[in-house]
């Protein structure tokens, strides 16, 4: 395998960071860094405030004393077949636009990773959702990070190629 020196290794790990460093990091080319350093997951330790419950998830505010309080969604899995919802990851997530009303996920996946699983989640089609409706709705991404999102769904086992290879559904749908 050849490598070329324009080529990123994207960070893998799980960084301890604070919300004011969060609340710090800069997005730039799709890339969150804290001051050098790039993250991906992080994970933050504090006091959990409030908690308000959906059919689909819990959103915590979290206060480590470090800022203001922050809003973080954990993603609960609906499956009623196992008798009761589970809970994915606690207290672990990524990164996403901190300064406004966006939320960090708790699962342990990047906020394109989820995006393209919900959607491939909420379709109802047998054969699973269109790559190309994918993209038309989720316009605002670059191509390039959908793919590789999806690539990373299949490769990690939360979605699965169904008729062809551009039609996929989520390993979780009923």
């Amino acid at each position: 395998m050849h490598t070329f020196p324009f080529q990123r290794v994207r960070a893998q790990h799980i960084v301890p960071c604070t919300i004011s460093q969060l609340l710090s990091a800069t997005l730039t080319d799709e890339v969150f860094k804290i001051g050098n350093v790039e993250i991906s997951q992080v994970t933050i330790v504090g006091i959990i405030r409030h908690a308000e419950k959906a059919p689909t998830n819990i959103v915590y505010k979290i206060d480590d004393m470090t800022a203001a309080p922050m809003d973080v969604r954990q993603w609960v899995d609906t499956d009623l077949s196992a008798g009761k919802p589970s809970i994915s990851n606690p207290g672990m997530g990524e990164p996403g636009n901190f300064s406004g009303n966006n939320f960090m996920p708790a699962n342990g996946l990047t906020v394109i990773q989820n995006q393209v699983l919900n959607l491939i989640k909420a379709c109802p089609r047998p054969e699973g959702l269109n790559f190309q409706d994918l993209r038309n709705q989720l316009q605002h991404m670059p191509v390039a990070s959908i793919k590789q999102a999806v690539d990373f769904l299949c490769n990690e086992g939360h979605i699965y190629s169904t008729v062809d290879d551009d039609h996929f559904k989520s390993t979780d749908a009923e």
